[in-house]
């Protein structure tokens, strides 16, 4: 399903402000998003685990703010396995902390520069994909033009290249025995 872009999408003419992402942008987003959550519920399941039930282990994974926080409480339950096993994981929780850093990056900023046709003034011009912006204070090239505004220039296949890796990321994940 990763591998192909679906046929149709809803209309992005709900709402009231038209991001400036085309739709099958939109849509490998989502998958990155979906395929995220199953990571995080994954990993909490893996330290309930290895916690055996230790009410402090329990009780750090629920007082963790962040997901590298519960990575964290994660790796500290590494140290019970065997050094095998152990090194593993790591390199596991390794990738794991690597994939997240692109996904913040591909959430949390601000997206531009793309344009859907049919869109508002689009008419009569191709899709072209959107680009990640600098964020607010990052430095910009005054005599650069357009493109000193982008961060990340990530089209639609390394949208969906980011959310294939993370599918890939959460079969290994459930596949983890304890």
């Amino acid at each position: 399903m990763l591998e192909n872009e679906p046929l149709s999408f809803p209309s992005r003419h709900t709402y009231p402000m038209n991001p400036a992402v085309p739709d099958r942008q939109l849509w490998a987003i989502g998958m990155v998003v979906v395929q995220w959550s199953m990571v995080e519920f994954l990993v909490m399941q893996h330290v309930r685990d290895l916690s055996k039930g230790k009410t402090t282990v329990l009780q750090e994974l629920n007082e963790a703010r962040n997901f590298k926080q519960i990575v964290q409480v994660w790796r500290e339950q590494f140290d019970h396995l065997p050094p095998d096993e152990n090194a593993r994981l790591q390199n596991l929780s390794e990738r794991v902390l690597n994939l997240s850093a692109q996904r913040n990056e591909l959430i949390h900023r601000a997206w531009g520069g793309g344009m859907q046709q049919g869109s508002w003034s689009a008419e009569g011009f191709d899709t072209t994909d959107a680009k990640l912006l600098k964020k607010p204070g990052d430095r910009i090239d005054p005599n650069g033009g357009a493109k000193s505004t982008i961060s990340w220039d990530l089209t639609f296949n390394g949208i969906r290249k980011i959310a294939v890796q993370i599918a890939q990321l959460n079969s290994e994940l459930m596949m983890i025995a304890t």
